[in-house]
């Protein structure tokens, strides 16, 4: 059959393979110089460096997990990129080179550029940032095709745009120069969701859960809530940024949907998952689950398979700290019992219905001792208050005035 397209697959600065398309088939095939290097990288754990070639749902599911979920914000880059499909390859052509990891889909008259260029960055100011927040929230892709500056795919439903930060200023980068911090516009459906994420995220790494870092940003009349990725490195030596690979749950199992009970991954099916590939698998189960405990006491109900990852470099493959923590408790006036969590305690969805029982089958499911995980539940949940209260203290949130905070505090207050 004949090849329609090929895309060079790029990890780590190193042509690791390529993307093929035959016809309506993907494929990844690995280079012989990939595979025969200790310090190469995997796209996935679930495509290991020892099968050379890799095709069939899988891929196509690990590919769709890096793209955007918001059809609006892809029927956008239809009608700007003169696109005659919306196809993964199609996409992939014109926005593979920045998405999360270290991954990039290079088109084939880029290669050369992107493997021995440094890159570009541009400086954008407080109001061009401004304008950048406004384009993501009506869905206007904001990159330039010729200088393929903001060049990026962002997976998930919130607009969001990616810039570096270096020097104390913001750039847009371009080709081997990766972003280092998502900035997420408002969300329309929660009202204060920057300050929602930025609190959820501080109460839970008071609580010692290892998390992304979270700021509230200001850019000229535009809010955002401003993520530093945790799959960039800074290279003091060379002075650049360093991609890391990663992956979430869904792309490492294989599955198409990210919420347990319509077909995603549960609880113990990520606890396997990092007991096969986890260069500390206990370590990272019980990292694992005290995650679990705290977005059911906080109400984390988006906290689905896609909002749990995994970092790959050389050294191994460990749970990546936590990132997109929200907490409904900031946003409900008063509790809701009919609420679901997006994984199971035990066969329980509901969090106000979740008994001790219910612990200690979720403990078997993850393989730990019951009496574990009741400690840490009774743990967190002592300390929630506590750890709000002190994250109140923090700048930036002083400097916002949100009803979410009484809110938050009040369903704190239940839950412990």
């Amino acid at each position: 059959m004949k090849t329609l397209g090929l895309l060079h697959v790029v990890i780590g600065n190193r042509q690791v393979g390529t993307l093929n398309r035959s016809g309506r088939t993907l494929s990844l095939t690995y280079s012989a110089d990939a595979r025969n290097d200790t310090d190469a990288v995997p796209l996935s754990t679930r495509f290991p460096l020892s099968v050379r070639r890799h095709k069939g749902t899988d891929l196509e599911n690990w590919l769709r997990c890096i793209l955007p979920e918001r059809p609006e914000l892809l029927a956008a880059w239809r009608r700007r990129l003169g696109l005659t499909d919306l196809s993964l390859f199609t996409l992939l052509t014109h926005v593979g080179e920045e998405v999360a990891g270290a991954a990039q889909f290079v088109r084939p008259d880029r290669l050369d550029e992107v493997l021995s260029h440094p890159g570009g960055l541009t400086n954008v100011d407080s109001d061009q940032i401004a304008d950048l927040l406004r384009q993501a929230q009506l869905d206007i892709p904001s990159y330039d095709e010729q200088a393929r500056l903001g060049h990026f795919s962002l997976a998930g439903m919130q607009p969001k745009i990616a810039l570096q930060r270096r020097d104390e200023q913001w750039w847009l980068p371009a080709g081997r120069e990766p972003s280092t911090h998502i900035l997420k516009a408002l969300s329309e459906s929660v009202p204060d969701s920057d300050v929602v994420e930025a609190l959820t995220t501080r109460i839970a790494g008071r609580l010692g859960l290892p998390t992304a870092r979270v700021t509230l940003g200001q850019f000229g009349s535009q809010r955002a809530t401003v993520v530093e990725r945790f799959d960039r490195r800074w290279n003091a030596d060379h002075r650049h940024w360093v991609r890391i690979h990663q992956e979430d749950m869904c792309q490492a199992l294989g599955l198409a949907h990210k919420y347990q009970s319509e077909g995603g991954p549960a609880p113990h099916e990520v606890a396997d998952l990092l007991r096969r590939v986890s260069a500390e698998p206990e370590t990272d189960v019980r990292a694992f689950a005290r995650l679990l405990i705290f977005n059911t006491l906080t109400l984390g109900t988006d906290a689905h398979a896609r909002n749990y990852s995994l970092l790959l470099s050389p050294s191994g493959v460990r749970l990546a700290p936590a990132y997109d923590l929200n907490s409904l408790l900031a946003v409900l006036a008063a509790p809701r019992p009919e609420i679901q969590l997006s994984m199971s305690v035990g066969r329980r969805y509901h969090a106000a219905a979740i008994t001790q029982r219910d612990w200690e089958d979720c403990a078997t499911y993850l393989g730990i001792p019951a009496q574990w995980i009741l400690t840490e539940r009774d743990r967190q949940r002592d300390l929630l208050v506590t750890a709000f209260e002190r994250s109140m203290e923090d700048q930036d949130l002083r400097s916002i005035n949100s009803p979410a905070f009484d809110r938050m505090r009040a369903g704190l207050n239940r839950a412990s």
